[in-house]
């Protein structure tokens, strides 16, 4: 990485799950996009897992990141297909950096 030229690292970011089990308390933690989910055996088919969602994913496709983030004087598109997250820009023109997601560990420029 410290010869790597073009990296463009105060363009770069991440995003991160954390999971906390003491004794029998959990506490999960997200930044992002990324997620955390349980697999629970199902009571009716053990042959199949149920997946259960511990986080939420922090994007802007959810109404109240979205007012935030303008709020905050960031800008967003929605967009143009379904199943595509909207992206958060640092101009009204977006022309510089987008983001899919609406919070990461990082992306100094942001």
């Amino acid at each position: 990485v410290e010869k790597e030229e073009d990296l463009r690292s105060k363009h770069s970011g991440s995003t991160a799950c954390v999971v906390l089990v003491r004794g029998n308390r959990v506490t999960v933690a997200n930044v992002g996009d990324s997620r955390v989910v349980l697999a629970r055996e199902n009571s009716t088919d053990t042959k199949n897992l149920i997946a259960i969602d511990w986080s939420k994913d922090q994007n802007a496709n959810d109404e109240a990141e979205r007012q935030r983030i303008l709020r905050s004087g960031g800008f967003v598109t929605m967009p143009q297909e379904e199943g595509l997250p909207a992206r958060i820009w640092l101009d009204e023109d977006c022309s510089q950096i987008g983001l899919a997601m609406s919070r990461s560990v990082g992306d100094h420029a942001l």
